[in-house]
């Protein structure tokens, strides 16, 4: 028992939390970055795809999906304030080297360029506001080997537009290497949407 106090610590922790964390005390939203290693960022991959989960009474729901290109295009100007070491390392790679200290046009391509994930938490939740999003509580960020984790929990999926149900044998292959075999990137980015 005292050589994993600190796990134990962890669990009695996330117990208490739960139940707020999903949405008891009022509607939670929570941002996820779905990134793959195919292309390169600190934080261990690019950020292709995200989507919105809000939680209201322990009930969760995938309320928004759509690909970093979609954030990246909302007109007007964004300001990322903090936090200030995070800008002074990653401001220059579209951050702050926009007119005026202001974002470039695609700040979403590097959102994950710095390895230190909460700090780029902090960014995520003040940039997406910006960018057409709602007020979020937190962010998560998922590779294609995390949902090979919780599919090892979960099961098997099946997608629509799949002949093959998706599970923790396959699906770090179709997201890094298969999806791409579809030629019609409407279709790959539905069958994305079912994934998530």
């Amino acid at each position: 028992l005292a050589d994993n106090g600190a796990r134990l610590d962890n669990a009695v922790l996330a117990v208490d939390l739960a139940p707020q964390l999903l949405g008891a005390d009022g509607p939670r939203r929570y941002f996820i970055a779905f990134t793959t290693p195919a292309e390169v960022r600190g934080h261990g991959g690019f950020m292709g795809n995200w989507a919105e989960l809000s939680a209201i009474d322990g009930r969760l729901r995938l309320t928004e999906f759509g690909r970093t290109l979609d954030l990246n295009r909302v007109d007007g100007t964004r300001t990322v304030t903090g936090p200030e070491d995070w800008l002074e390392q990653w401001g220059s790679y579209g951050f702050t080297s926009g007119p005026g200290g202001t974002t470039e046009r695609e700040p979403w391509s590097n959102i994950t360029i710095s390895p230190e994930f909460p700090s780029t938490a902090q960014v995520i939740a003040e940039l997406y506001p910006q960018s057409g999003g709602d007020e979020i509580d937190g962010v998560f960020a998922m590779d294609p080997y995390v949902l090979q984790a919780l599919l090892r929990l979960t099961g098997p999926i099946s997608i629509a537009g799949s002949d093959i149900p998706l599970s923790d044998a396959n699906v770090a292959q179709f997201l890094l290497v298969d999806q791409y075999g579809i030629d019609d990137s409407p279709t790959r980015v539905d069958l994305l949407d079912e994934v998530a």
